[in-house]
C-alpha cells in the first residue's frame, strides 16, 4: 500500500488524531505499507523502518531512534532537524570512551574514531539538558564554577570530585543567544565558552521557567556521552 502525504493539508490536531488511527491500521493489515513524507513526527509515530532519500537515492535506512539519533551522513543529521553539528577533531581513545575536541572544548562519547582524525560531531537537541550555573545535578547548588575544570582537565569537563569515569558526560558553560516558543516546548540556542559553536536545546516548559531562560542567561549544557554522535568525513559529505 502506498500512500503519498495524505495528512499534509490537514490542521495539527486532525492530524495528531488521524496518525494514531493510521497506526492502528497499519498494524491490522496483512501487506507491507510505504509512507511518504516529509514530517518527521508523521514519520516517526508511523513507521517501523525509516529510509531518507537525496536526490532519488536512498541516503540512510534504519529504526526511527537510529536514523535520528545516530544519521550516517551530515545531510541525514540537517533533514532530520538535527542542528548541533560540530567540526571537531578526536583527542583520544581510553576503553569505550572517546574525546573529542572543538576550540577549547572537550566531549566524551560512546562513540568509536581513530585518534586525530576529524570527524562531525552530531548531538540531538533533545539530548542537551540545560541547567543554571549554580545547579547540581540533583538539583541543589553547587559552588563548582561552571567554566573552569579541576587541576588537569580540559576546561568544559564535568567535574564530580572523583576520577572521572567512562560513562561521564559532559558540561559545557555558556550563554543563552536566543530562544523560540514552539508550543510544546522551547528551542534554545546557547553560545559555548571557549569554542566557536551554538548548541541548541529542546526545554520542556516547567525547566524553562525554571531557569529563567531569556538573551544573555549563563546556563551549563550537559550533554551525555551516548548522546555524541560522530560522522567520519569521509562518510559526513
Amino acid at each position: 500500500l502506498l500512500l503519498d502525504e495524505p495528512l499534509s493539508s490537514l490542521d495539527a490536531p486532525i492530524r495528531r488524531r488521524l496518525r494514531r488511527e493510521l497506526r492502528t491500521l497499519f498494524e491490522s493489515l496483512d501487506v507491507p505499507v510505504v509512507y511518504v513524507t516529509h514530517d518527521q513526527r508523521t514519520a516517526t509515530a508511523l513507521g517501523d523502518r525509516l529510509a531518507v532519500f537525496r536526490d532519488g537515492t536512498v541516503e540512510q535506512v534504519g529504526s526511527p531512534s537510529a536514523v535520528l539519533e545516530r544519521p550516517e551522513t551530515r545531510f541525514v543529521a540537517e533533514f532530520t532537524g538535527n542542528r548541533n553539528l560540530f567540526e571537531a577533531t578526536v583527542a583520544e581513545r581510553s576503553g569505550d570512551a572517546t574525546t573529542v575536541r572543538f576550540g577549547e572544548r572537550s566531549l566524551r562519547t560512546d562513540g568509536t574514531a581513530t585518534p586525530g582524525s576529524a570527524v562531525t560531531v552530531c548531538i540531538h537537541p533533545s539530548r542537551v539538558r540545560l541547567r543554571t550555573p549554580g545547579e547540581a545535578p540533583d538539583g541543589g547548588t553547587t559552588d563548582e564554577r561552571p567554566d573552569e575544570g579541576a587541576p588537569g582537565e580540559p576546561p568544559g569537563e564535568a567535574t564530580t570530585g572523583e576520577a572521572p569515569e567512562a560513562t561521564a558526560g559532559t558540561t559545557l558553560p555558556g550563554t543563552v543567544a536566543d530562544w523560540l516558543n514552539e508550543g510544546a516546548d522551547y528551542r534554545v540556542r546557547v553560545d559555548l565558552d571557549g569554542a566557536p559553536a551554538t548548541l541548541t536545546a529542546t526545554v520542556q516548559p516547567p525547566a524553562f521557567e525554571r531557569l529563567g531562560i531569556g538573551s544573555g542567561t549563563p546556563v551549563r549544557a550537559e550533554v551525555p556521552p551516548a548522546a555524541v554522535h560522530l560522522i567520519p568525513h569521509e562518510s559526513g559529505n
